[in-house]
């Protein structure tokens, strides 16, 4: 995984789709992604920071990448 590369992101292993009508409900593939809260003064810092969020996505897409390939 990806984004547990990334010191400061939070991963859900089981996240449980079937909980997630967004994902449950979709047409077409779907991706859901909770990166942080920004009620939590440390998750608002690091989502704030312009070069952590070009990590994030990256990672993301590196993920994408991957899913894509296989």
């Amino acid at each position: 995984n990806e984004l547990k590369q990334i010191n400061g992101i939070k991963t859900n292993d089981d996240p449980r789709p079937e909980y997630f009508f967004v994902l449950r409900n979709s047409n077409c593939p779907a991706l859901l992604l909770s990166l942080g809260f920004l009620s939590n003064s440390a998750d608002r810092s690091f989502l704030n920071s312009r070069s952590n969020q070009e990590l994030i996505c990256n990672k993301i897409m590196a993920s994408i990448e991957k899913v894509k390939v296989n």
